[in-house]
């Protein structure tokens, strides 16, 4: 049974009291709920480039396979809009910078999969409990299991990272923040044009507030934040999201953009770990 996220599916679920999206009354905003997901989705060309990245051959080999889910979850929310029977729209500009590819390895697997990828889990699992539909749920369930592996991934080599190069956490929070920050932007954005009183989108205040709730306890479960988000002061606040994007900047700079597995594949640990350790070849010598 593989290993559970750092934070539960049961922590993650918003209880929405039993209100439901209408098919047909809310065609048009579920539309542009879904092309925001189908946008998220048609990032997973990212996996692609993150393998350039790879610390190593198992990290690579996750990410292959995520590439290719990703772009099965695409194809499964073209299903939801055939069912919809319309067509998506281009994603709101906050969505952009949002699922914007982070070159940094460290950035990557924190930013764009722990947190990211752990945000989109929230947004699913409310999904799934406002639908009657079952062709809708299914697949949105289906989606959503899959996306457990790629935050729990992000969160291991996140830790991982953290043991081994502690002083990247203000960092990698000084992002989160601002991940926060551009969400509750998008969240006033949808609150502007939901009709008044709609038994789902009337609870999107409440909603915001749990996802960052869950954020917030995923990053202290992360070790990034030691204490909660209300005890950091506005200066604090602002000097740690300064710093983040200024430091991917600089660091991006200088950041080799070679492939890492070409030049490193022999003293990769899956070579030990499948042919046993100081194992020569027969035939020549030791090394």
């Amino acid at each position: 049974m593989p290993e559970s996220m750092l934070v539960s599916r049961e922590e993650l679920r918003f209880d929405l009291g039993g209100a439901r999206f209408d098919l047909e009354r809310d065609r048009s905003l579920l539309t542009w709920i879904f092309s925001q997901s189908l946008f998220g989705e048609a990032t997973g060309c990212y996996c692609g480039a993150a393998l350039y990245t790879a610390p190593d051959i198992e990290s690579a080999t996750f990410l292959s396979r995520q590439a290719l889910e990703e772009f099965a979850h695409f194809h499964n929310f073209l299903r939801i809009f055939r069912i919809l029977g319309t067509r998506p729209r281009p994603p709101h500009p906050v969505m952009r910078f949002l699922t914007t590819h982070e070159k940094l390895w460290d950035h990557h697997v924190c930013l764009e999969m722990a947190v990211g990828e752990g945000l989109v889990l929230i947004a699913f699992d409310m999904l799934i409990e406002a639908f009657d539909d079952p062709d809708i749920k299914a697949i949105l369930q289906a989606i959503a299991d899959q996306e457990c592996g790629h935050v729990r991934f992000g969160e291991q080599q996140t830790l991982k990272l953290l043991r081994e190069r502690p002083r990247l956490r203000r960092q990698l929070l000084g992002r989160a923040l601002i991940s926060l920050a551009a969400m509750r932007l998008l969240g006033r954005h949808v609150q502007r044009w939901t009709p008044p009183g709609h038994p789902v989108m009337s609870r999107a205040p409440e909603f915001l507030e749990h996802a960052v709730r869950v954020t917030e306890m995923r990053l202290r479960r992360l070790g990034l934040l030691d204490r909660p988000l209300s005890e950091l002061g506005r200066l604090e606040r602002a000097g740690l999201m300064a710093l983040g994007p200024a430091a991917a900047f600089f660091r991006g700079l200088v950041t080799s953009r070679k492939p890492r597995i070409p030049r490193n594949y022999l003293q990769d640990p899956v070579i030990d770990r499948v042919l046993g350790a100081g194992r020569p070849t027969p035939g020549e010598p030791p090394a």
